[in-house]
């Protein structure tokens, strides 16, 4: 049992253990620091933040004001490509010094030109975003529910083509943006079905009219679909009685799931869109069936997961495909997380089973950019000899997994580290989210049974 606890302790410490490899970034001059700090007082203290007022890009390119002499018009007609707000000057000026925030997909790709490095750019959706949903009274997240910021009917596809314009660009790496990519579209995941995205919004209208205190939520559903969206409904709807407002709410959450639930009929329809049929019959044909037993649907999924990130990395895929190769990788690690989790549950693992499902989870997290292909294989040998009695020696090379996972989920964020945690340090925290939200979350679960296998 002292064995167990050791191995518990050890990976526990690796997820919530220092940021090593960005916890000292080069310190900031008082030139730059005074900078950030200009540029950063008018996004707090504006009404609009970091937000300019809404304009409307016409078909013909115009970029036209939305209000008028005080009246809310249609610049555009009926030949808008898109409404929205834009980054203010000032938040210009933080992307200028590798900080962005004021991310909205729409307005970003319509200058995709404009930025010099679209790799911070992404980093800076991934930290904002994790800003806004662990922070929900920072100006940065009260913005996500104003008003009229967005369009949820354009950031849903606008954020399709982002992701496949950032996929696309030359100097991105798999080793170095794989993980981007994946968190990227990890957390704005949303299907483009401008059908359901209407239906969505009439029903937030409808509780908002029967109930002010809910505008919030409804700006927010308004503006931009996700899957954050979802754990506030349901906070909201817990705080109602029983009744008809209680059953809208959770009528709400039930249609915005169907565009960003991540299961094993999605991830079908997403293998069925690619544009190689020969990757996606080979593919499709390694999805587990619901017949599988667990330990295999596990390693089947972790697989595809894998498999998806390889095809990605030979640069030969379509934007298209690579966009949709990266969500098969998503929608697989969910579902990995699903299986692994229900068979936690369960009692009477082999040691064998025990150890294969410790090297899927060690493929999974591969397939997430949390390893690259030479720590993965280093790290399923190292399981491999876990199926005999293990040592205290292979109990801590298994921590290492972890480890490695979180310094290579701190150094894909290290260029951007010294400007954003000046200003927010809310966000040394990112390291763990990521971790929490991959595979790798139940890692030292399974480990701490092989542990227990190893006596005291």
């Amino acid at each position: 049992m002292r064995r167990a606890c050791l191995v518990a302790a050890l990976l526990l410490a690796a997820i919530g253990g220092p940021v090593r490899a960005v916890e000292d970034p080069a310190p900031l001059t008082k030139a730059q620091q005074d900078e950030l700090r200009r540029n950063w007082a008018p996004c707090l203290s504006k009404l609009k933040g970091p937000y300019t007022e809404n304009f409307c890009v016409c078909a013909n390119g115009q970029r036209l004001p939305v209000q008028v002499d005080g009246r809310i018009t249609t610049p555009c007609g009926q030949s808008e490509l898109f409404c929205a707000a834009f980054r203010a000057p000032w938040a210009e000026a933080l992307g200028r010094r590798r900080m962005w925030i004021a991310n909205l997909f729409a307005p970003d790709l319509s200058q995709w030109e404009s930025f010099a490095d679209h790799h911070d750019l992404v980093r800076g959706y991934i930290l904002e975003q994790y800003v806004t949903e662990t922070n929900p009274t920072h100006k940065l997240a009260e913005m996500r529910a104003y008003g009229g910021l967005a369009g949820a009917e354009y950031e849903a596809p606008a954020s399709a083509r982002f992701f496949e314009r950032y996929l696309a660009q030359p100097d991105w790496d798999d080793a170095r943006h794989y993980l981007l990519s994946y968190e990227l579209q990890r957390r704005y995941y949303v299907r483009d079905d401008q059908a359901q995205i209407q239906k969505i919004r009439i029903i937030a209208v409808r509780i908002q009219q029967a109930d002010a205190r809910f505008k919030p939520l409804r700006d927010a559903t308004h503006n931009q679909i996700s899957p954050a969206l979802l754990p506030k409904l349901r906070a909201f709807r817990d705080s109602l009685p029983a009744g008809a407002e209680r059953a809208q709410v959770d009528e709400l959450a039930t249609e915005i799931g169907k565009v960003v639930a991540l299961d094993e009929s999605v991830l079908q329809a997403e293998l069925s869109q690619l544009d190689d049929r020969g990757l996606a019959t080979e593919l499709s044909a390694k999805v587990p069936g619901t017949t599988a037993p667990p330990v295999d649907a596990i390693a089947g999924f972790a697989g595809l997961m894998a498999q998806a990130r390889s095809a990605v990395a030979t640069r030969k895929a379509s934007p298209a495909d690579a966009r949709r190769l990266v969500d098969v990788g998503v929608i697989a690690g969910a579902l990995v997380q699903r299986r692994t989790g229900a068979w936690l549950e369960a009692k009477g693992q082999t040691a064998k089973q025990q150890a294969q499902v410790l090297a899927a989870l060690t493929t999974a997290a591969y397939g997430a950019g949390l390893l690259a292909e030479r720590e993965r294989a280093d790290a399923v040998r190292d399981i491999d000899r876990l199926a005999a009695a293990p040592t205290p020696v292979d109990l801590q090379r298994i921590e290492r997994v972890v480890e490695t996972a979180r310094q290579n989920v701190a150094a894909a964020f290290a260029e951007v580290w010294a400007p954003w945690t000046f200003l927010l340090p809310q966000v040394r925290g990112i390291t763990d989210d990521v971790l929490h939200g991959s595979p790798l979350l139940l890692f030292a679960d399974v480990a701490r049974r092989i542990g227990e296998r190893g006596g005291t």
